[in-house]
């Protein structure tokens, strides 16, 4: 028997309305299939990461789901899950251990082995079990359907096209760990932030957010990069929180979004030149 994390949850709340997808980057796409459902239902690992044995940078962590929507079981994607047949798959996955009234979807929906099943598969079940289906079109941005892969590439290339075609900030959530602390000796204290190794980071450079704290949002500037002035050779975020924030965050586990690329990371010959750009970032955040 494959074990659902969420499940007690979700039996425990009395849910019957799901919608199935993997849902990486919860897009306004993926938006239109989660409305009205009491949960989401989702895979992990991603399951090219399995099928295909290659690594895929996830724009929205199961973790990070939670953020943007109702409720999230999570189906554990392994061989055995991705060998059961479309029925099989249906019956002893959904059917027994969810029994929902209702299964909203995407237009391009498949699953079970060698993606076989398809929405038609799914209504047939959905008729048979006394369960409504619901297939959701495609969202468009112009002419071309909203798809991950495609925000994938935006979010290194041009992360504010990325954030649009989301309909939402893009959030990074780590661990606060132990940095340099260069920039507190220069007034300008950072958050360093340990990431997610299968999260797919943006375009290196600087960009205004904000950090829920204390039932507040405060703005911050957030740098992600390797620190070309110092050497740096590892990628990670550093956030500088704004609004009179002054608290210690050492070994939180703290969200980010990024609302608004700003520049690229950049290499600074002085040091004073680098604070002055440091301001001038912060000043720019606060105009926005």
């Amino acid at each position: 028997m494959v074990t659902l994390a969420g499940l007690d949850q979700y039996k425990t709340a009395g849910y019957s309305t799901i919608c199935l997808g993997i849902f990486d980057g919860m897009h306004r796409g993926h938006r239109e299939v989660m409305a009205g459902a009491d949960a989401v239902v989702t895979c992990d690992p991603h399951p090219q990461t399995v099928l295909q044995q290659t690594p895929v940078e996830r724009l929205t962590l199961v973790s990070e789901q939670a953020l943007f929507g109702p409720h999230v079981v999570v189906i554990p994607f392994n061989e055995q899950v991705a060998n059961l047949d479309p029925r099989t798959f249906l019956d002893a996955i959904i059917g027994s251990q969810l029994a929902p009234k209702q299964i909203t979807v995407g237009y391009d929906f498949r699953f079970g082995k060698h993606a076989a099943g398809t929405v038609e598969t799914l209504r047939d079940w959905g008729q048979a079990n006394d369960c409504r289906v619901i297939v959701v079109p495609p969202v468009y941005d112009a002419d071309r359907p909203i798809k991950s892969r495609d925000i994938r590439i935006y979010i290194k290339t041009d992360p504010n096209r990325a954030i649009a075609l989301l309909g939402h900030p893009y959030p990074l959530m780590g661990t606060v760990v132990l940095g340099e602390q260069r920039g507190r000796t220069w007034g300008f204290p950072t958050a360093n932030m340990r990431l997610d190794p299968h999260k797919c980071l943006p375009r290196w450079g600087v960009y205004a957010g904000w950090v829920p704290l204390d039932q507040k949002r405060l703005r911050a500037i957030i740098y992600i990069g390797r620190k070309p002035s110092f050497d740096g050779q590892f990628p990670q975020p550093e956030v500088h929180i704004l609004d009179g924030f002054s608290g210690d965050l050492y070994g939180t586990l703290l969200t980010v979004y990024l609302e608004r690329f700003i520049r690229d990371e950049q290499y600074f010959s002085s040091q004073s030149d680098l604070r002055r750009q440091i301001q001038a970032d912060i000043d720019n955040c606060l105009l926005l």
